[in-house]
């Protein structure tokens, strides 16, 4: 029974993100110098609905990092709420640090083009 629900929420979950993410997209069409900032936001928020972490309370399953962090922080579970805000951060990170590899690629494929 569990395992039905689970796979449902996720598939809920799932479409939701997708939904929001479009509609995000539509409120960050900037031009310009902006458009660095645009997809910085974009990139933040997939990182932060695509991050798992797994649930303190049952092992086996994964949830959305975000929501464990909150959940497990609020029950009083410090060590899941410190293991999933971890996993946000790493993903952060690392999601930061290749947007700007691909920011600077393209400022200096740009700015060489336009010369």
């Amino acid at each position: 029974m569990y395992q039905e629900l689970y796979v449902g929420l996720w598939i809920v979950y799932g479409l939701s993100a997708v939904v929001a993410f479009w509609l995000l997209w539509g409120f960050t069409r900037w031009q310009g110098k902006a458009r660095y900032l645009s997809g910085l936001i974009r990139v933040l928020y997939l990182v932060v609905m695509a991050t798992p972490a797994q649930l303190s309370s049952m092992p086996d399953y994964i949830a959305p990092a975000i929501v464990v962090a909150l959940f497990d922080f609020l029950q009083g579970f410090e060590e899941g709420a410190f293991d999933a805000a971890f996993n946000l951060g790493i993903a952060s990170f690392l999601a930061l640090l290749l947007y700007s590899i691909v920011s600077l690629i393209l400022f200096f494929v740009h700015f060489r083009n336009s010369e």
